[in-house]
C-alpha cells in the first residue's frame, strides 16, 4: 500500500529555533549539509526538519514507534524541479521514500510517499488553524470539509489519523503549523495501490 506524509513550517515562526548552535548536527549528517550546500538554500534545516518529519509520518504507519529522530532519516537526492519546488529521495531503515518540498517566503511544506508514483496524486488542502486549540479534530474548517464530503476524522492509537470512509488504498495525512492546518489525501487509485 501507498503511504503519504507532510509537513509545514512557517519560516517566521521556527527560524529562531534551527538558529540555535548545534541544531545542524541534531538534524543533518554530513554528506546532508554538503547536499543542501551544494543548493545554496537559505533555511535549509526547516526545509529538511519538514522532509523528515513527513517521512516520519509514514514509517509510523508502517509500523515505526520510535520517537521523531531527525538523523535517523538521512536525504539522499535533491533535486530542484524549478525555482521553489524540489524532489528528491530520502532513505530510512535502508528503504527508498520519495518527497516534493514547496518553498516560498513565507513557509516550506513537503510531501512524501513510499511510492514515487503518488507524489503527484496527492490532494492537499489548506485550511486556517485554530490557534487556541492546534488539535486537528477541533478544527472548524476541516471539520466543515469533511462533513460535507460524507468523511468523518478518527485517530488509531499511535496518532496516525484516517477517515471513516478510507478505502484500502487511499492515505491522509495531517500537519499543520500555527497559522494553516494541511489535510492531504491520496486520490488517484489506479497509481497508489503498491508500494
Amino acid at each position: 500500500m501507498s503511504f503519504i506524509g507532510n509537513d509545514i513550517m512557517y519560516f517566521k515562526n521556527n527560524v529562531n529555533t534551527f538558529n540555535r548552535k548545534g541544531v545542524t548536527d541534531k538534524i543533518l549528517s554530513k554528506n546532508e549539509s554538503k547536499l543542501f550546500h551544494s543548493f545554496c538554500l537559505n533555511n535549509h534545516l526547516i526545509i529538511a526538519w519538514t522532509i523528515k518529519e513527513s517521512i516520519y509520518k509514514i514509517t509510523c504507519k508502517e509500523g515505526n514507534q520510535k520517537a521523531f529522530s531527525p538523523k535517523t532519516i538521512e536525504i539522499i537526492e535533491f533535486i530542484s524541479e524549478n525555482l521553489n519546488e524540489y524532489i528528491g529521495k530520502a532513505v530510512y531503515s535502508n528503504k527508498i521514500y520519495n518527497f516534493k518540498t514547496e518553498v516560498n517566503k513565507d513557509f516550506v511544506f513537503s510531501n512524501a510517499s513510499n511510492n514515487y508514483n503518488t507524489l503527484n496524486c496527492i490532494n492537499n488542502i489548506f485550511f486556517p488553524n485554530n490557534v487556541s486549540d492546534k488539535r486537528s479534530s477541533n478544527n472548524l474548517y476541516l471539520n466543515e470539509y469533511l462533513n460535507y464530503n460524507n468523511k468523518q476524522l478518527f485517530f488509531h492509537k499511535n496518532g496516525v489519523p484516517f477517515i471513516s470512509d478510507q478505502a484500502k488504498n487511499i492515505d491522509i495525512s495531517i500537519t499543520h503549523d500555527f497559522e494553516t492546518l494541511v489535510y492531504s489525501e491520496l486520490k488517484n487509485l489506479n497509481i497508489a495501490t503498491n508500494a
